[in-house]
């Protein structure tokens, strides 16, 4: 037997108390995928609004946010506890994918 439906995928963050947390996608986001977490409890990882994967962050209290690159696709792998992220981005005009460092307060690397 086959089917039609879409199935969502959304990530979760486990609680020190033992309680699953599902984490919020981006706005029309179907498959919400954590990567890694530090030790502040920020997360990052990627998202797809039915659309191509983009970086995304959570931080501690579990708001979403599209990391800004300029990227055809992208992904977050990792975060320190300064906020840097790392990952891969696939650039608007090739398709080479290329690692990235990110923080907030400075443009992607």
């Amino acid at each position: 037997m086959t089917s039609d439906a879409c199935v969502d995928i959304f990530g979760l963050k486990w609680t020190a108390s033992g309680v699953a947390v599902r984490l919020p996608p981006i706005p029309n986001g179907v498959d919400t995928t954590p990567r890694a977490i530090n030790d502040l409890g920020a997360m990052v990882g990627d998202d797809s609004a039915k659309g191509p994967f983009i970086a995304v962050q959570w931080d501690p209290m579990l708001r979403v946010s599209v990391i800004p690159l300029d990227a055809r696709f992208s992904n977050g792998r990792g975060i320190n506890d300064c906020g840097d992220v790392t990952g891969t981005r696939t650039s608007t005009s090739t398709t080479d994918s290329h690692a990235y460092l990110w923080h907030p307060e400075r443009a992607a690397q």
